[in-house]
């Protein structure tokens, strides 16, 4: 009776791996098992299909004949690392297709084990994914080339404004020549943002650093450093810290020293213990008049954009008291600015 158990058992076994192979079959992925030492042992319908390779041409490792050379080593020692360690695997890499085009696939296997817990075999499948890459790519390439084109706009804009400001004298001249720098700033940002299409956010350490790089070979007169943590911010909420930077530091270039007097600026952004974010920007010039005030100097249109970008980040600017020189600083609550997960 036992023997009888036995081989219904076995029986049983054999008709339901019949039934999962005929059903494979049908599957428009890539299906295929292997043994417990990793070795292919049969395939779907689909795979034969696709590959236009006999089971003897791919049994054991030789599905690695069909990978793409340049992926070949990395695709295979994956696999084996996964293998060892008895967990699932993934990976993305092209097959050669029977007519020697290479698809994209996503593959991925799961270990299969017995009632005991020891491995019997692998059960893997391959998807095609080669159209949502190529998507993905040509959705790439035209949003680079969109920001490609919205930063020479604006870099031509930052151009015929400067060309205009020598056209004219006095609070005009500089207000234009204000302008244009403004500009240029966000040209500058669209050309860091473009280079990061993938992401949703970016690196304030990054950011702050090329920005403050781009400033000084604009002033080269005024030494200017930059201290900052890395921080990571949606890109939404990256571009109004950016343009409060621009503005404090070209108002500390233009203010705090003479017209060819060189003066050093500093900038710097922390976490602070209290967990919110501090922007600072100091000089070592002449320091503020002993009545400057930020709400009388809001006649100032500079000023009114610094406190505006404040608001954004539902934060505040202030001035504290140094000497020599003026420090400005703006302080925003964490959770208005750095992206959470």
């Amino acid at each position: 009776m036992e023997r009888d158990r036995s081989l219904n058992s076995a029986s049983g076994a054999a008709e339901a791996e019949l039934q999962f192979r005929a059903m494979a079959d049908f599957l428009p992925q890539l299906v295929w098992l292997t043994d417990q030492h990793g070795g292919t042992v049969w395939y779907n319908r689909r795979w034969h299909e696709f590959t236009g390779a006999t089971l003897e041409e791919m049994e054991g490792w030789g599905w690695t004949t069909a990978v793409h050379p340049d992926h070949a080593v990395r695709v295979t020692e994956g696999f084996r690392r996964a293998w060892d360690a008895g967990a699932d695997w993934e990976d993305t890499y092209p097959l050669r297709r029977f007519d020697g085009e290479y698809r994209w696939f996503l593959s991925r296997a799961a270990p299969l084990r017995n009632e005991e817990g020891r491995l019997i075999r692998w059960f893997g499948t391959n998807t095609d994914i080669t159209d949502r890459i190529e998507a993905e790519r040509l959705q790439e390439l035209l949003t680079q080339e969109i920001s490609h084109r919205v930063k020479n706009n604006l870099a031509l804009i930052s151009s015929l404004l400067t060309m205009q400001a020598r056209e004219v004298e006095g609070a005009a001249r500089e207000a234009i020549r204000e302008a244009a720098l403004r500009v240029s700033t966000v040209a500058q940002l669209y050309d860091l943002f473009w280079r990061s299409t993938a992401a949703e956010t970016i690196d304030l350490s990054q950011l702050l650093g090329e920005l403050c790089h781009g400033l000084q070979e604009t002033w080269p007169v005024h030494p200017l450093r930059c201290e900052a943590e890395p921080i990571e911010v949606h890109v939404s909420k990256a571009i109004p810290l950016a343009l409060i930077v621009n503005e404090l530091v070209t108002n500390a270039f233009k203010h705090a020293y003479g017209d060819t007097e060189g003066g050093e600026v500093r900038v710097r952004l922390r976490m602070t213990p209290s967990g919110e974010l501090r922007l600072e920007v100091r000089d070592f010039g002449r320091g503020l008049p002993q009545d400057f005030d930020l709400a009388d100097a809001q006649d100032s249109l500079g000023m009114r954009v610094l406190i505006a970008l404040a608001r954004q980040l539902k934060g505040s600017l202030q001035i504290e008291s140094v000497a020599p020189g003026a420090c400005f600083v703006l302080q925003a609550p964490s959770d208005a600015v750095v992206e959470t997960t």
